[in-house]
């Protein structure tokens, strides 16, 4: 419910078991550095629980990638070109988590509430299951969804 409602308190409280260094490390070994906003310092905190750090649209479909393929981040491929000159599938993956737990997390996403406009999955006959998220960017520049 904390994750499909974006809720605060506990998003910190995850992250801080898990440590704010480690999961930004975790992050940019799977190709999604974090980029700290000018008038911060160099150090990532729990801050970027609530999108105290930034990071670019193809490094946040990368991790949200990584998601439906059992917790490995690879590298993108959206040029043609691209999928001539290396296999994606033999390109190295970077385990960010459990399979266990990116199956949980997808779970989780595709229960949460239906945006305005439309309708549950689970209620259209022989329509896919959507799982995503939301969320603003660094000082409500803008809102994003990701699924």
């Amino acid at each position: 419910e904390a994750l499909q409602h974006s809720l605060n308190v506990p998003a910190v409280a995850a992250l801080e078991s898990v440590g704010a260094r480690r999961f930004a490390s975790t992050l940019g070994a799977a190709g999604a550095g974090l980029l700290m906003p000018a008038d911060a310092d160099d150090e990532a905190g729990l801050a970027i629980a609530l999108g105290g750090a930034g990071m670019t649209v193809r490094e946040l479909a990368l991790l949200y990638a990584a998601l439906g393929d059992e917790g490995r981040a690879r590298p993108l491929v959206w040029l043609q070109e691209e999928v001539r000159r290396a296999d994606p599938r033999r390109q190295p993956a970077v385990q960010v988590m459990s399979p266990a737990s990116a199956r949980e997390i997808v779970s989780i996403l595709a229960l949460a509430p239906a945006p305005d406009g439309r309708m549950p999955a689970q209620l259209t006959q022989n329509a896919p299951l959507v799982a995503f998220k939301t969320g603003t960017s660094y000082g409500f520049r803008d809102a994003w969804a990701a699924g």
